[in-house]
């Protein structure tokens, strides 16, 4: 048994580590609003590999239930020890049918692999799973984690890698996603048309778009200023130097590139 990651399951490889156990069977688990499986920030989700058989958890709920004696995923567990594989029953849901929002926590996540090496994930790990943690629970929306993930990437010194107004513009876009998404299942539930859920979905999409902007943009602002300032003021600590010899001139040179360009960006209208 195994979280998403743990070694040697991270690499998808659960065949060679059950090989040698002629009656075992391949098993996942992932009940609905577990953040961990939904993020894969500690590595792949074992329930998306394709030879697993995904087994029901009922009333399970997050990452912490799997064990709870009331819920179906522990008598499975049970079962699966004692070879009792008749007795099982098994899921096939995607990430949108377990959660709405599951999807794109998910692509939050990768939105960030795509732009940094897996030891600097890791890192930003025991920041993004409480944030991840918050939107699964309701706590917080996809708008309100854009400001501690600012703070996370600016206190491990990623902002270059992921500027501000790329993390706030894919935040922007990932909660427009979910407002559309849960406006359309709510309106079916409701007994209206798919028609007319989806008309409904898409006006609450643009709405969502238009507050998430006006939330972000204090935020990117002040990243953008503090870019800013921290860009001139490296600026300034080259020229200080005072030896502008060939090495000297070319850090300055480039130094004042950034300090001008973050300027730049800053004074660009949203």
């Amino acid at each position: 048994m195994a979280d998403p990651g743990a070694a040697p399951f991270a690499d998808g490889k659960i065949a060679e580590v059950m090989g040698d156990l002629e009656t075992a069977e391949d098993v996942a688990f992932r009940a609905p609003g577990d953040a961990v499986s939904y993020t894969q920030g500690h590595g792949l989700d074992p329930a998306d590999f394709p030879d697993v058989t995904r087994l029901d958890t009922e009333k399970a709920f997050g990452h912490s239930d799997y064990y709870d004696p009331d819920k179906r995923a522990v008598r499975h567990l049970r079962a699966v020890f004692a070879g009792e594989y008749d007795s099982l029953t098994t899921v096939d849901s995607s990430l949108d049918e377990e959660m709405t929002g599951a999807t794109e926590i998910r692509r939050l996540v990768g939105f960030l692999q795509e732009r940094l090496t897996p030891e600097e994930v890791a890192r930003l790990g025991g920041d993004i799973d409480p944030i991840a943690q918050g939107i699964v629970s309701g706590r917080m929306g996809f708008t309100d984690a854009a400001a501690p993930l600012y703070m996370s990437l600016k206190d491990h010194d990623l902002l270059d890698k992921v500027p501000p107004s790329e993390l706030f513009s894919e935040v922007t876009s990932l909660a427009s996603d979910v407002a559309a998404k849960e406006t359309n299942k709510r309106m079916l539930a409701g007994g209206s048309s798919e028609e007319k859920a989806i008309l409904y979905a898409g006006a609450a999409k643009a709405a969502s778009w238009g507050l998430a902007e006006v939330v972000t943009q204090p935020v990117e602002v002040v990243a953008k200023s503090t870019r800013a300032v921290n860009n001139w003021a490296q600026f300034a600590e080259v020229l200080a130097e005072g030896d502008l010899n060939t090495e000297t001139w070319k850090k300055s040179l480039d130094k004042g590139s950034d300090a001008v360009t973050a300027t730049i960006d800053l004074l660009n209208p949203f």
